[in-house]
């Protein structure tokens, strides 16, 4: 939570996740790791929220973002990986 609000400005509600193993965090989807060169291994983590609004205020780590739909997220030119989390994320479901 503190992560996504220092880096957006979202406040999101983070529930666990049909189908999640007993334990993980609320709202983790899965995660993937790459080599990143001299820094060794980078892991990405992909969590799924409720946020309140969509109005996202960027701090200095990025300046360009969008929201895709189902259909702008299979035509994106983004690494396999991206767009497959993309997918999970839409189909993702809370846990009753």
């Amino acid at each position: 939570m503190r992560e996504l609000r220092e880096e957006t400005g979202l406040a999101a509600d983070f529930q666990v996740l049909e189908g999640a193993c007993d334990g993980v965090p609320a709202g983790l989807l899965g995660y993937e790791e790459h080599v990143a060169g001299a820094k060794g291994v980078h892991m990405n983590f992909v969590f799924v929220a409720e946020v309140g609004d969509d109005v996202v205020r960027p701090n200095h780590e990025f300046s360009e973002f969008r929201w895709v739909d189902r259909h702008e997220l299979a035509a994106v030119e983004s690494p396999v990986n991206v767009r497959q989390f993309g997918f999970l994320a839409l189909d993702a479901r809370a846990a009753t």
